[in-house]
């Protein structure tokens, strides 16, 4: 097979061509889209990378939740028994405060009884007193007249000198 001069300058010249389209398609196309997918590649990685930070993140909270819900039981208890004794003291607080209260007021309702007590005896006492004196003045008045009053002063008299002569 021989070729002749204007086919090796055609094959020469398609040659040059397919050089020149290879070339051009290369720094046109290939080497734009390799940067490309280089630079994607790399946000790829980035982002793959946030995303596994963000699951050990997710992780780590996951894990202290799971740690802080599991102690919930004990701090429910906990504040339970917490408030169970706040209210046993403040109950007690209460009875005692109630009973120092009620001693407090029976005091007083007994010293102002024995008060009232003491009064009314004394008024009863001067009511008494007044009327037997009323009344006994009102007796020695009938009772006793001039002659009554000398035989009983003489009698005294009498007693008086007889208690002063032993």
């Amino acid at each position: 097979m021989s070729m002749t001069g204007s086919q090796v300058f055609d094959w020469l010249v398609s040659l040059a061509n397919f050089g020149i389209m290879f070339i051009l398609f290369r720094l046109v196309v290939i080497i734009p889209m390799q940067e490309a997918v280089k630079l994607r590649e790399q946000r790829v990685a980035l982002r793959l990378k946030e995303i596994d930070q963000i699951a050990k993140d997710a992780e780590t909270t996951k894990a202290d939740f799971q740690e802080k819900f599991g102690k919930v039981d004990e701090m429910i208890a906990e504040v339970k028994a917490t408030s169970e004794r706040t209210l046993a003291q403040a109950k007690l607080n209460l009875e005692e405060r109630a009973a120092a209260e009620e001693r407090y007021i029976r005091e007083k309702a007994e010293a102002e009884a024995k008060s009232l007590k003491r009064e009314a005896e004394a008024n009863v006492r001067s009511k008494l007193a007044s009327g037997a004196v009323t009344r006994a003045e009102a007796l020695l008045r009938d009772a006793l007249d001039s002659n009554a009053q000398n035989k009983i002063l003489s009698a005294t008299i009498k007693e008086i000198g007889e208690l002063h002569a032993s």
